[in-house]
């Protein structure tokens, strides 16, 4: 009943081992698939950076040049309204020096009852306008015997003409202010006319807007339908970068879960084999001390493990530094310290005796005999003494020069046997 009761629940530890196994070999499987696909949403998110560095690059050729094209024409506009400003200020001034003229010529009639013609040639050339109105006046009243002109007369005519010229001087300066200012606002605006009316100058300003324009570079037509199609193109790769940093995000989240867990298991089996590597130790070389160290003390995960060994009446040394006898007892202890803390189904062990003596033999199949009941194990031997410990035995054997063949022995059945039961029996002698 014992046994049934050992062997279905060794049977029940090896299925949760099994299952255990399972689990890890899955999760191990997953963690690499999780760190190829990270793998390639990285290079993949290279791609993309380097396709939207290459797309803002074209994206800033492109708004360069309609910004270079709307400056020039905003140039070119402004220019324009500012001839057209001119004009029309010229032409405001040219209306308004044609009112003056009007307000003189009616001024002058109402006052002198002359025309601002006459007016302008009395004040401008008066001795031409005195010989003229005496020669006209001379023809009109000569009479058969010329009339003997007295001093009197004379002097009178020469007074009202000094009168009509102090009143005068001032419309005449007014007059010739205003005709210096009407002929230079008059030249001023002939040339712009001139300038604006001529096909030759027309034709040079637009050659050099046209070359100005040429030194600008070619112009893409289509520019904007290229720019909003890499607009587009910027957006949705602008998109896809998100969803990768989302992705990134999620499994580097994943991968430190995973790394966490890892590391809490991993430091909760290493305390525990190594608190059992010291007694196996201990056990195996009946005293001593053995020790597991981390080679790191940040990043368990990426951390190696030295084992430190002392053998009775020895220095503690490392175990590249024990003899051979001294490292196989120590493996030894490392392995069993292992099985305590998560027992195999089976376990296969190659030579592991040789460099044994007897007592330390003595002591292995103690401990290999302990742990039978959890775990199968197949032994490769020479040792004699480990041979007793198995219940089956299997040999190559070679009865004929050139052919192997297997043998096998079942040592619990032959201890079973009448024969045996017989001979032990039998006295001796």
């Amino acid at each position: 009943g014992e046994a049934s009761r050992l062997k279905a629940a060794a049977e029940g530890r090896r299925a949760e081992i099994a299952a255990l196994e399972a689990s890890l070999g899955e999760a191990g499987a997953e963690m690499q698939r999780l760190q190829q696909q990270l793998d390639a949403y990285r290079a993949q998110q290279k791609e993309l950076e380097s396709q939207i560095t290459f797309e803002n690059q074209q994206k800033e050729v492109v708004q360069l040049d309609l910004r270079k094209i709307g400056e020039r024409s905003q140039v070119l506009q402004r220019d324009f309204n500012e001839a057209q400003n001119e004009l029309h200020e010229v032409e405001l001034r040219r209306t308004e020096f044609t009112l003056q003229l009007k307000n003189i010529k009616v001024q002058t009639r109402e006052k002198f009852n002359l025309g601002l013609n006459d007016v302008i040639t009395r004040v401008l050339m008066p001795e031409l306008v005195v010989e003229d109105d005496a020669a006209t006046e001379n023809i009109k009243n000569t009479p058969p015997n010329p009339p003997v002109i007295e001093e009197s007369e004379t002097v009178e005519g020469g007074e009202a003409d000094g009168q009509l010229v102090a009143d005068l001087e001032p419309i005449q300066e007014e007059i010739e202010e205003s005709i210096i200012d009407i002929s230079e606002l008059h030249d001023e605006a002939r040339v712009r006319l001139e300038n604006l009316r001529n096909p030759e100058t027309i034709a040079s300003l637009v050659q050099d807007i046209r070359r100005q324009v040429e030194a600008l570079g070619p112009v893409h037509v289509g520019a904007i339908d290229e720019y909003n199609e890499l607009n587009e193109r910027l957006e949705f790769l602008v998109a896809q970068e998100k969803d990768l940093n989302d992705a990134k995000g999620m499994l580097s989240e994943t991968i430190a879960k995973i790394d966490e867990t890892t590391e809490d298991l991993f430091t909760k089996a290493f305390t525990e084999i190594r608190a059992n590597f010291e007694q196996v130790y201990r056990r195996l070389f009946g005293g001593g001390r053995a020790d597991l160290i981390l080679t790191e003390e940040n990043g368990v995960l990426e951390s190696g493990i030295d084992i430190v060994a002392q053998p009775p009446g020895k220095k503690p040394q490392h175990i590249s530094l024990l003899s051979g006898g001294e490292k196989a007892l120590t493996a030894v202890a490392l392995l069993f310290a292992i099985f305590m803390r998560k027992p195999s189904p089976f376990c296969i062990l190659d030579e592991i005796d040789a460099p044994l003596d007897d007592k330390n033999v003595e002591r292995f199949k103690e401990l290999v005999h302990e742990f039978a009941g959890t775990t199968q194990f197949i032994i490769i031997t020479h040792n004699k003494q480990t041979m007793h410990l198995g219940n089956t035995i299997y040999g190559i054997t070679m009865e004929e020069q050139g052919i192997s063949r297997a043998v096998s022995i079942r040592l619990d059945e032959i201890e079973d046997s009448e024969v045996v039961k017989e001979m032990e029996l039998e006295p001796v002698g």
